[in-house]
This record gives structure tokens, C-alpha cells and sequence, in this order.
């Protein structure tokens, strides 16, 4: 039987089912996978145990560059997992017949046994696949780039337009404090002098 791993249930996996994208260690079956979610979220996802009726693996959230510097080496597995860019890992609990997801919990490196994680400095040194190779040429071609709409509004138009179209007064009933006591207005918190 497994250890349960302590962590928030989580009711809808990212993925439609618990499908492979891309198996990039095989040894007894897939040990190291790629998927990607519906919403275009790459997770890697390490094997991490099993029992006669339930394999588990840890999926670890990364955008491209995280994803290239753990493949690459770059950045060690274990390290990879301790600080994950969002923040947590999902633990997922499959059937073996069927690769149904049991159990399914959003983590940390800290809720998982510390012996079932990669060794510490341990490294990959894998190729990224194509697609994803593809994927980021695509984002060094265009470091930070993002299409800009010459004809939309600036920030300042769009305000203006909302302070003209309100109703006459709306705005006599702000605080003449409302920055200084942001907290105060909207969680409740004591008003600062």
C-alpha cells in the first residue's frame, strides 16, 4: 500500500486523462514523461512508486526554460521539485489496469518521503524532443515579444473615459484616504494615522 501524501485533493486533473506526451526514460515501463495540459501547461512527471494496484507519480508544472535547464542538466531534479516555479507538484495516483487517476493531490517536495526523490545533484542530460525544441526556437526568435495593438486605448484613455461616463458624484463618496487605508476599506483592518 502506499504512504498517503498529505496535500489539497484536487478533483479535475489538468489533462483530460493521465496521457503521455512524450516517455523520455524507459525501464520496466515509463519512468520520466512529458504531458501537457489542455490549457498548454508542460508538466514533467517522474514515476515514483507503486503497489499490486496503483502506480504514483510526481508531475512537476514548468514553463520551456525551467523545462529546458532540467532536461539539460542545467538545474538538478531534486532541486527542480523543492522549488517549484508554481509553487507545487501534483501527486497522482493511477490505476494499473487502466491508468485512471485514484488519487490526486496538489504539494510540495516536503510531503514526499525524502528517499523517493530524485538524489540530490542528480542530473538529466536528455534532448528535448522535437515539438517542444520547436517550441522553443520559436520563443528565443522572439524573446519577449508581444503583439502590440497601435490603435487600442492607453491606460490613461481608459481611465479618463470611465471618470467622464460616471454618474455625476459617484466619486464624492471615495475617502480622501482610500490609498493610505487601502486594508482598512477592503479586508476591515485597522485605519492607519
Amino acid at each position: 500500500m502506499l504512504t498517503k501524501i498529505k496535500g489539497t485533493p484536487v478533483t479535475n486533473l489538468p489533462w483530460d486523462s493521465f496521457a503521455v506526451d512524450e516517455v523520455l526514460m524507459y525501464y520496466d515501463g515509463p519512468r520520466l514523461l512529458m504531458q501537457r495540459s489542455a490549457a498548454g501547461q508542460w508538466y514533467l512527471s517522474w514515476w515514483n512508486d507503486a503497489d499490486a494496484d496503483t502506480e504514483r507519480w510526481v508531475c512537476l508544472p514548468v514553463s520551456l526554460p525551467r523545462l529546458q535547464a532540467v532536461l539539460s542538466g542545467q538545474m538538478p531534479s531534486r532541486q527542480a521539485m523543492q522549488d517549484p516555479e508554481g509553487g507545487y507538484l501534483l501527486v497522482v495516483d493511477c490505476a494499473v489496469t487502466d491508468d485512471a487517476a485514484v488519487r490526486v493531490v496538489k504539494t510540495t517536495a516536503d510531503a514526499i518521503p525524502q528517499h523517493s526523490l530524485p538524489p540530490a545533484g542528480s542530473c538529466l542530460n536528455i534532448p528535448l524532443p522535437p515539438a517542444v525544441r520547436a517550441e522553443c526556437d520559436g520563443m528565443a526568435a522572439a524573446p519577449g515579444k508581444i503583439a502590440f495593438d497601435e490603435s487600442a486605448p492607453s491606460i490613461l484613455d481608459i481611465f479618463d473615459e470611465i471618470h467622464r461616463n460616471a454618474p455625476e458624484g459617484a466619486f464624492d463618496e471615495l475617502p480622501t484616504d482610500l490609498s493610505a487605508n487601502l486594508k482598512h476599506y477592503l479586508y476591515g483592518f485597522p485605519k492607519e494615522a
